[in-house]
């Protein structure tokens, strides 16, 4: 079978991002504020058992925490848990950054006209202060275009 060079492809159409730790450094900040939330309801979560579930919709990563911990929880208790987790996390993430690189891709992404999106399992309302401090300034936006960020059209030059 022959193999293609990734450099004989075309240009997608568009391309789908997902928000943390691909573009915006704050997994060591969920981390932390995963922790904290656990710490609070006494149950026993370390930084070694919390990282690789980084990325996990919150109520799940809750359940799955609190099952290992020998405490299962129902929907109702993980739902607040995510809820506090958030509260946390909004409290501790106050400087988000991208990740290195990213302004290059964007840049990239814009001169080729490809569309582009961001996806992410965080709730909406914490999804935009990162987007609108760390993607969106990247690409010179404005904080009013935060309601349309999440897809866009990148004409060429």
């Amino acid at each position: 079978m022959a193999t293609t060079s990734i450099r004989d492809l075309p240009d997608p159409e568009a391309v789908i991002f997902d928000l943390d730790g691909t573009l915006v450094d704050t997994v060591e900040t969920r981390i932390e504020a995963w922790r904290r939330t656990f710490e609070e309801v006494g149950v026993p979560a370390t930084r070694q058992e919390l990282e690789p579930l980084i990325g996990l919709d919150g109520k799940r990563l809750a359940r799955e925490v609190c099952a290992l911990a020998g405490q299962p929880i129902d929907d109702g208790r993980a739902e607040v848990m995510d809820k506090r987790c958030g509260e946390i996390y909004e409290e501790l993430n106050r400087d988000p950054r991208p990740l290195p690189g990213v302004r290059r891709l964007f840049d990239a992404i814009e001169s080729r006209g490809i569309e582009s999106a961001i996806a992410t399992s965080s709730r909406l309302i914490r999804v935009c202060a990162e987007v609108i401090t760390s993607i969106l300034s990247i690409r010179g936006a404005r904080r009013q275009d935060a309601p349309s960020a999440s897809r866009r059209r990148h004409p060429p030059g």
